[in-house]
C-alpha cells in the first residue's frame, strides 16, 4: 500500500508538471501571436496606442476560446481583472522600446536632409531611408543622431517588450511561485509572487509602415501601452 501511495505520488507530480509546462508553452505561444498583431497594428497605424490593445487582445482570444468570440473576449477581461485586482498590476503591458523620444527629437519631419520627405514637424517616417541616412551621414560621424546614438534605420525599428502575468493551472505551483518571490527585490516582481503569478515575458521587432506621430498627451502610458522616454 505504501509502495502504490509513493508511485501514485510521483505519477500524479509528473502529470502535473506535464500539464503545466504545455500550459505554459501555448500561452507563450499565443502571445507570440498576439504580441505580432500588436505590432502589425502599430506600425501601420501610426504607434496608435487604441489600435494596439485591441489587435493584442483580439490575437489573445484563442486562449480563452468559447463557444461564441463574445465570449472568449469576457473571459479575456474577467480573467485580465482577476489578475490585475490580486497583484495590483496590469495584466499585461507592452513597452515600446523603439522609436524613442529622442528618435523623433533627430530624424522627425522637422530635421529634414535633402526634402526626401514631408512629414509633419513632429513625426517620424519610414520613407527613404537610404537616402536620409546618407545625408545624415555628412552632419554626424555614421548618420547617428547625437541624443538618440542610432540612425535612421533604427529609429524605424517598431521593438515591444511585453510582460503578462500568467496564472498557473494548479495551486501548488502558485504557491512555489510566492515562496520564491520572497526574495525578488523590485517591487513588480514582489507584488506577481504574492498573487501567486508567473511574468512571461516577450520582445519583438518589425519595421515601421507608416508615419509616426508623438502623442503630445503620451509622456509616459496609455493605459497597458507604455511608451519609453
Amino acid at each position: 500500500m505504501i509502495e502504490f501511495t509513493v508511485a501514485a505520488t510521483v505519477l500524479l507530480g509528473l502529470a502535473l508538471a506535464a500539464l503545466e509546462t504545455a500550459h505554459w508553452h501555448r500561452t507563450r505561444q499565443l502571445l507570440g501571436v498576439a504580441l505580432l498583431e500588436a505590432a502589425r497594428a502599430g506600425s501601420t497605424a501610426g504607434l496608435a496606442p487604441g489600435s494596439m490593445a485591441d489587435a493584442f487582445e483580439t490575437g489573445l482570444l484563442p486562449l480563452y476560446a468559447t463557444a461564441s468570440p463574445t465570449g472568449a473576449r469576457a473571459r479575456l477581461r474577467q480573467a485580465h481583472v482577476r489578475r490585475a485586482q490580486a497583484a495590483g498590476l496590469p495584466a499585461w503591458r507592452i513597452d515600446i522600446l523603439s522609436p524613442r523620444r529622442a528618435h523623433f527629437l533627430d530624424f522627425n519631419g522637422g530635421n529634414r536632409s535633402g526634402g526626401f520627405h514631408a512629414a509633419p514637424v513632429d513625426a517620424l517616417s519610414p520613407d527613404y531611408l537610404p537616402e536620409r541616412h546618407a545625408a545624415h551621414r555628412q552632419r554626424w560621424p555614421g548618420g547617428r543622431g547625437p541624443r538618440s546614438g542610432d540612425t535612421v534605420f533604427d529609429a524605424a525599428v517598431l521593438h515591444l517588450r511585453l510582460r503578462y502575468l500568467h496564472a498557473p493551472l494548479t495551486p501548488g505551483l502558485g504557491a512555489l511561485a510566492r515562496a520564491l518571490g520572497r526574495e525578488r527585490r523590485d517591487a513588480e516582481g514582489q507584488a506577481m509572487a504574492r498573487a501567486g503569478l508567473l511574468p512571461i515575458v516577450l520582445e519583438l521587432q518589425l519595421t515601421m509602415q507608416s508615419l509616426s506621430t508623438w502623442p503630445a498627451d503620451w509622456s509616459q502610458a496609455q493605459g497597458e501601452i507604455v511608451m519609453a522616454p
